[in-house]
C-alpha cells in the first residue's frame, strides 16, 4: 500500500481510519519536505512505514538527518515521462500571441516565501516591460480557497506591475500541459523545492527554463541545459509559518533579469536551450528509473492520474 501523505496527513488519515488501512499490508509512504531540516515530529512517523519514497535526493537527504538508523529511504521522482503532450493554446489562456511568456507558478498554501513572491516581483519589475516591450509574464496561483489572505496579498502587490497575467484556480493535466506549452520560458527564483514539477515539465516540452540553483530541482538540471541562478542561503522567514528553524535560498534578482532579457531577444537560444534541455531530462530521470504510480488509489485523495492543478 502507498499512501501519498505527509506525516501530519498521514496521522490524521489512520485516526480516522483506526490503522486499519495498513494493518497486515507492507506500507510505503511517500514524503516530501522543502528543506535542510525536516520537523523533528516527522521521526516518530516511520514505525509506520515499511519504507519512504522522495522525489529528489535533497529530500533524501533531507530525511535522513531525522530517520532511525535502519529506515529505508528510496528516491523515486515524480514520472514526469507520463505527462501528456500538448500543442500551444494561447487563446484558451486570452494569452498575447506576439509577446515572449515567461511562466511562474505558486501554491499558496505552500507559502508565498518559499515560492519567492518577493524576489520574482523584483525580477518582473526590474525586467522592465516598458523597456523590453516583447517580454511578458504568465503567474498560475492555486490554493487561493485555503490561503484566502495571502490570495489577497498577491492581488494586491499585482495590482502595481503591468505585463502580468494571471491564471488562477486548477487546471486539468492536459490543461496545465497546455499552458506550459503554450510559454516561451519557465521561471522560478524559488527559495526550496523538493523536486520542481514546473520546471520538469518545461524542460520536457523543450522549454528554456531559468531556476534557482538549489534543493530538489539540482537533480535534473544543470548549467548546460537551463540557467540555474546564483544564490546564498539565507535563515528562513516565512509569515505564513510553514516553515521556520532551516535556511534557504536568496536567487539573484540580477541574475535573472539578464537571463530573462537575453533569452528573450534570442528565439534561437531558447529553442537551443530547451532541446538540449529535453534530451537531458530524458536521462537523468528516463523511464526506466521510474516506478509508474499513475491510477494508484491514494486514500483520501484522487489516483495520481487525475488533474491536479
Amino acid at each position: 500500500m502507498i499512501t501519498h501523505l505527509n506525516p501530519p496527513e498521514l496521522l490524521h488519515y489512520l485516526a480516522l481510519t483506526r490503522g486499519e488501512a495498513i494493518a497486515g499490508r507492507r506500507h510505503i509512504g511517500y514524503w516530501a519536505w522543502e528543506l535542510p531540516d525536516p520537523p523533528s515530529e516527522w521521526r516518530k512517523c516511520f514505525a509506520l512505514v515499511d519504507e519512504v519514497w522522495v522525489p529528489s535526493r535533497f529530500v533524501a537527504d533531507s530525511l535522513r538527518r531525522i530517520a532511525p538508523a535502519n529506515a529505508m529511504i528510496r528516491v523515486v521522482p515524480h514520472p514526469v515521462h507520463l505527462f501528456p503532450a500538448a500543442q500551444p493554446d494561447r487563446a484558451l489562456f486570452g494569452l498575447p500571441a506576439d509577446r515572449v511568456l515567461a511562466l511562474a507558478a505558486m501554491d499558496l498554501r505552500s507559502t508565498l516565501a518559499r515560492k519567492n513572491l518577493d524576489g520574482l516581483l523584483a525580477i518582473i519589475e526590474a525586467a522592465d516591460v516598458a523597456a523590453n516591450p516583447q517580454l511578458a509574464f504568465v503567474l498560475k496561483v492555486v490554493g487561493i480557497a485555503a490561503e484566502p489572505q495571502a490570495h489577497a496579498q498577491l492581488r494586491r502587490r499585482l495590482e502595481r506591475l503591468p505585463g502580468i497575467h494571471l491564471i488562477e484556480g486548477d487546471l486539468s493535466r492536459q490543461d496545465m500541459a497546455r499552458l506550459v506549452a503554450s510559454v516561451d520560458i519557465v521561471l522560478s527564483p524559488h527559495r526550496a523545492e523538493g523536486f520542481g514539477l514546473l520546471l520538469a515539465e518545461g524542460m520536457q516540452a523543450g522549454k528554456a527554463v531559468i531556476a534557482t540553483g538549489w534543493s530538489g530541482n539540482v537533480d535534473f538540471m544543470d548549467e548546460e541545459v537551463s540557467v540555474l541562478l546564483d544564490h546564498a542561503l539565507v535563515p528562513v522567514s516565512d509569515p505564513q509559518r510553514r516553515y521556520t528553524h532551516s535556511r534557504w535560498a536568496q536567487p539573484s534578482v540580477e541574475h535573472a533579469v539578464d537571463a530573462l532579457v537575453r533569452l528573450a531577444g534570442d528565439a534561437a537560444q531558447r529553442r537551443s536551450m530547451g532541446e538540449k534541455a529535453r534530451d537531458h531530462l530524458s536521462r537523468a530521470l528516463g523511464g526506466r528509473h521510474w516506478i509508474d504510480l499513475t491510477g494508484i488509489a491514494i486514500p483520501g485523495r484522487a489516483s495520481l492520474g487525475a488533474g491536479f492543478r
